[in-house]
């Protein structure tokens, strides 16, 4: 799938990563979110102007289809984002599929997604998590790493967790790349694994600007 963002340089700082004369006007961002809060609340901290976070209710196709109708009402946004989960959803692979299909057509459209659910993004904070684990263990391990009772709705875990972004950025990749070592094709069979951390890096670089 094509990645709008740019190459990542591990070790160097956010800085370091957009040099000044690569600075360009803040893009217009929909972000279509497949939970109600979580989600939401988590992209809503990064407080960055003119992106728009809203709740597309469904399964993963339905959540790309809500997100196709949305921009049909204002095709001028750079970048449509769909969030979503695989769960146990047997619509995940088709979502990212139809996105990938969307792109082909020069449409901007691209995916946030995470199998098995957001939470990884959350542990991938504080460890290198290449082990299938269930949602339960997700809030354990977040429990214990915050030392605070994890709750899905709290709106302040950005805050939380972002001394230790760039942690996450580097695991989110580190994982993307042990599945493509070794040659898994579909989005459903690469678990654990997230690609939040893309959308994250766009809304970092949408602050320096």
């Amino acid at each position: 799938m094509t990645n709008p963002n740019f190459k990542r340089q591990r070790g160097r700082t956010r800085r370091d990563r957009v040099p000044e004369k690569e600075l360009v006007r803040l893009p217009s961002i929909l972000i279509v979110c497949q939970g109600e809060k979580t989600e939401p609340n988590y992209f809503r901290a990064f407080r960055v102007a003119d992106v728009e976070i809203i709740h597309g209710n469904g399964d993963p196709s339905q959540v790309v289809e809500f997100a196709e109708a949305e921009y049909g009402k204002d095709m001028r946004r750079d970048q449509v984002w769909c969030v979503f989960d695989r769960d146990d959803f047997p619509q995940f692979d088709p979502a990212i599929l139809r996105i990938e299909t969307l792109q082909h057509q020069g449409k901007p459209f691209y995916a946030a997604w995470s199998n098995t659910c957001f939470e990884l993004w959350y542990v991938l904070h504080f460890e290198y998590l290449q082990a299938a684990i269930d949602r339960e263990r997700y809030g354990r391990k977040i429990t214990q790493h915050l030392k605070i009772s994890y709750k899905k709705n709290d709106d302040t875990m950005r805050d939380r967790l972002r001394m230790h972004e760039e942690t996450a950025l580097q695991n989110a990749a580190r994982l993307r790349k042990m599945h493509n070592d070794a040659g898994t094709i579909l989005p459903s069979h690469k678990c654990p694994m997230t690609t939040v951390d893309q959308l994250v890096e766009i809304l970092q670089r949408a602050r320096t600007v």
